[in-house]
């Protein structure tokens, strides 16, 4: 990590590390993770009906209550899992948007990799070793939906913390895109979910394949994070970087911050990004 912290350039007492490209990536594998994981269930809803016991697969069941039935009995509980992602960040984004500027970026990525670890573990071990016998009761589908509620959790941060990675790492020709990247990362994880969950679950009995590559990947994004990911360089790359908690303001409040969402919105060119996303 030491070799990684030279720096490419150096002006005026500000310096761009070559470790910021290390930051960038690890950042985006864990947005890639999260939205890969939240997407689980919904590209393979038949299976994934079939997989928790919520849909009839006799050769005999009725057309309504039948597995093979595209958004048949079952199909509410998946899309439940789903839409905590919308419920979640509604209710959450107000909170994490304040932690992004009063929080550093290591801890909020290690909160974000470990929910990931945690969820992805929820979702295959109780089913898999310890639920499999417990009959008649779904305790399996409601612990995989605390996992979904987990991931949602993250979504915020993931989605919030672009913009101040690029700030805090890059050179401010160079923050157009590290933002660009970072944000993509979660549509990239959209994109995959969709193109390789279909490909690997061909059955309801491949589903815990595919859970078990979640949990994968998310173990790596977690060994990542904890050890090479940083709050900031050394030295700010710019003089624009920001250089310490928000709450080192001494006129932090919360009528200050609620002042200063006001006056972002008075910016009309700030109102209209921002309605249009």
């Amino acid at each position: 990590m030491e070799q990684l912290l030279k720096s490419s350039e150096r002006k005026e007492g500000f310096q761009v590390y070559a470790s910021r490209w290390l930051i960038l990536i690890i950042f985006m594998f864990v947005s890639f993770n999260q939205t890969l994981c939240w997407l689980t269930f919904s590209p393979i809803s038949i299976y994934s009906r079939e997989y928790f016991d919520l849909c009839d697969t006799s050769l005999n069941a009725s057309y309504d209550a039948s597995c093979s039935r595209v958004n048949g009995k079952g199909q509410d509980d998946i899309d439940l899992m789903l839409a905590w992602g919308g419920i979640i960040y509604l209710l959450s984004v107000p909170v994490f948007i304040f932690l992004t500027f009063d929080k550093g970026l290591k801890l909020l990525l290690t909160f974000t990799a470990t929910m990931l670890v945690v969820g992805c573990t929820l979702r295959i071990v109780p089913r898999t070793f310890l639920l499999s016998s417990i009959a008649g009761e779904k305790y399996d589908l409601y612990i995989v939906h605390a996992a979904q509620i987990m991931f949602a959790l993250t979504g915020p941060i993931t989605m919030a913390t672009p913009p101040r990675l690029s700030a805090t790492w890059f050179a401010p020709s160079e923050r157009l895109m590290s933002t660009a990247l970072a944000s993509s990362s979660a549509f990239l994880g959209m994109a995959a979910g969709f193109a390789t969950s279909t490909q690997i679950v061909r059955s309801a009995s491949e589903v815990p394949t595919l859970l078990w590559i979640h949990l994968a990947l998310s173990c790596v994004s977690f060994l990542l994070v904890v050890p090479l990911f940083s709050d900031k360089p050394p030295l700010p790359p710019s003089a624009t970087a920001p250089t310490k908690p928000r709450r080192g303001r001494s006129d932090s409040s919360l009528d200050t911050r609620w002042a200063d969402f006001c006056h972002c919105f008075s910016d009309i060119n700030f109102g209209l990004v921002a309605f249009s996303g």
